[in-house]
């Protein structure tokens, strides 16, 4: 069969809530929301933001196998913009048959179009290291991954309210 990677559309929804499930079950075990929430924010966040977040996937006889959320910031350099990639996904079962490459490959694609001088992610230091290498990546040994949650982000957040 073939493998057709494309934007994900609305139509997509229920498909999409699989395939973030399993993304989570993959990072979070047990603790991860379920289709069925993850259906419900797609309806009420994701898919309504979907100028602002977009959903790339990978279809193979109308399966889901993989997926890659990212959205175009600015300023990027030199008068670009930057397309910042969030996650890229493949469920295990598609592994090691070139689809996250080819997800990739269409992520840069878009950057390309749309003007982006290049693309930007983060990751976990995990087996997925060598993947990003063999794509021609480099690691940005100067940049430092900064994270704002639980109590520091909410009493940062309160600030905004004290004059």
């Amino acid at each position: 069969m073939t493998v057709d990677i494309r934007h994900a559309t609305a139509a997509d929804r229920d498909a999409l809530a699989e395939l973030f499930h399993d993304m989570d079950r993959h990072y979070w075990g047990d603790e991860a929301p379920s289709a069925e929430d993850w259906r419900r924010f797609l309806d009420a966040v994701v898919l309504p933001a979907s100028k602002s977040c977009e959903i790339v996937i990978a279809e193979e006889g109308g399966g889901l196998l993989g997926l890659a959320t990212f959205a175009i910031v600015y300023p990027g350099s030199q008068l670009t913009g930057q397309l910042f990639l969030k996650e890229i996904y493949t469920r295990a079962e598609a592994r090691s048959r070139g689809i996250g490459r080819r997800i990739m490959a269409y992520v840069a694609g878009q950057a390309l179009t749309r003007g982006c001088a290049r693309v930007d992610w983060v990751a976990e230091d995990t087996r997925a290291m060598s993947f990003y290498g063999a794509l021609g990546a480099r690691m940005l040994e100067k940049r430092v991954y900064f994270r704002l949650d639980g109590e520091a982000l909410s009493a940062l957040a309160g600030e905004a309210h004290v004059q």
